[in-house]
């Protein structure tokens, strides 16, 4: 089952429930249906600009407003372990990548590791040594005068557990012999002995831009995020999921987003890796993603002297449903909607339920999806596995 968007109207709700005997009669709504098919073509304009808000006849203020809409959202956990959650995160954090360094003229890749030999104790022992030293913020204030002080810096993990910094600056050349003294200084003392000449420093560092280079700016900022947006072809390691420690997927220099509003700062996020104790593992976070769901009521005001479009969504309750779940069942009801609608029409007129992942938007009120689609939820064996609580709390 494939996470594309799925459209679905009440005209495919009542073939469904004819052709696929889940409610209603079998030859209420298809044979109708077949002997108008002219007619249904023809109301399909009608029902897609209903659903555009395209607005055909004005108040006396030259405000209108939509039917109603329904949203079902589910609850996300926003960790950047998350594959559902990271990659929405990611895209947005891209964008405002991109704005930041679009205009950088030399951007550069540099990767840090860490020597396995140095660190007896494991990957655990030593990230968080590079915490407490504030290691990477430290380095590239030693290496200031060779970039211009501000700095993107993604975690990502190799195949054994052990982490690795790719920290991407705007500089034309900084001498690698510079890096590996930076990177040195935060070996313990006591561990210095440990040092193999070979690396010569903490851990392997090397310049990882693509072949060729960054074309610009932009081309910088796709490839770095591509850390977090794609989930590792392995598992997390068990230790970053159990840690009690929160572990930032990157990080910036201070002050490298210059000033946002309190919204642009809670979608990017700023400020340095340090170490901070959480109230739940990352693992723990993960267990309770969109296992709920949140309802809203929606409308759209469209001011068309203005030319805008102001959407309002209020807060109806909360579902004890797992959102991905019921995104499911939705989606197969529409699959098999389409399929009745293909046979009859050759396609589905119009537009009404939209389905991607653990989000479900519905034509009408709280009252009517209960009224269409409870039997169709109840009824799913997925029902015997999770929890698809359909009453609404406060």
């Amino acid at each position: 089952m494939n996470d594309t968007t799925t459209f679905f109207d009440s005209n495919a709700a009542q073939m469904r429930a004819a052709g696929m005997g889940l409610s209603g009669g079998v030859a209420a709504a298809v044979l109708p249906a077949a002997a108008g098919i002219a007619a249904a073509a023809g109301e399909a304009g009608a029902l897609l600009e209903s659903f555009s808000n395209t607005v055909g006849s004005n108040d006396e203020d030259g405000i209108a407003q939509s039917s109603a809409l329904l949203h079902i959202c589910g609850n996300r956990c926003k960790d950047w372990f998350c594959s559902h959650c990271a990659k929405i995160q990611g895209y947005r954090l891209r964008q405002a990548l991109i704005q930041r360094i679009q205009w950088w003229k030399h951007p550069m890749m540099l990767t840090c590791t860490l020597d396995h030999q140095i660190f007896p104790e494991g990957p655990d022992f030593a990230f968080k040594l590079v915490l407490k030293k504030r290691a990477i913020a430290e380095m590239m204030k030693f290496l200031e005068k060779y970039h211009g002080g501000y700095w993107f810096c993604v975690l990502e993990w190799q195949c054994n557990g052990w982490p690795h910094w790719h920290i991407l600056i705007d500089s034309e050349f900084i001498p690698i012999k510079e890096v590996e003294k930076a990177w040195g200084r935060f070996v313990p003392r006591d561990r210095r002995h440990l040092v193999r000449s070979s690396i010569g420093t903490m851990g392997m560092c090397r310049y990882s831009s693509p072949p060729g280079g960054f074309k610009n700016g932009c081309h910088a900022a796709r490839y770095v995020t591509k850390y977090l947006i794609k989930p590792p072809e392995h598992a997390y390691p068990e230790w970053v999921l159990d840690a009690p420690y929160r572990i930032r997927r990157y990080s910036t220099s201070r002050g490298f987003w210059g000033e946002l509003t309190h919204r642009d700062a809670s979608t990017v996020g700023s400020g340095e890796q340090k170490l901070e104790r959480v109230s739940h593992t990352h693992r723990e976070r993960l267990a309770k993603c969109c296992t709920t769901c949140s309802v809203f009521a929606v409308t759209d005001t469209v001011d068309v002297a203005e030319v805008e479009v102001n959407r309002q969504r209020h807060f109806l309750g909360k579902l004890n449903c797992n959102a991905r779940a019921l995104a499911g069942i939705m989606r197969e009801v529409v699959d098999d909607a389409r399929k009745v609608a293909r046979m009859v029409f050759h396609h589905v007129a119009g537009c009404g339920l939209y389905v991607r992942d653990a989000f479900v938007s519905y034509p009408g009120t709280w009252r009517d999806f209960l009224d269409e689609f409870r039997e169709e939820i109840e009824a799913s064996p997925v029902c015997q596995t999770v929890n698809m609580g359909l009453r609404l709390e406060k």
